[in-house]
């Protein structure tokens, strides 16, 4: 994901910004304002990854995160 915005989310359990189980890199991207009961603005499942042995690798780089509960 580059140059995006994500702002004003709402998830009931996990991931209001982003709900993530794979590899990931968010460049120069904010994710602001976003609500979840677990990872308002960013919430990484490891248990979801496609090969169970590996965890998701993430790359967040010039990424804002902010304003999330």
């Amino acid at each position: 994901m580059t140059n995006s915005t994500i702002y004003s989310n709402t998830a009931t359990n996990r991931g209001g910004g982003i709900y993530n189980y794979d590899d990931l890199t968010v460049t120069n991207s904010t994710l602001s304002h976003n609500s979840a009961a677990e990872g308002g603005a960013f919430y990484n499942d490891p248990y979801q990854h496609a090969v169970a042995s590996n965890f998701a690798e993430v790359i967040l780089s010039n990424t804002i995160l902010a304003n999330s509960t």
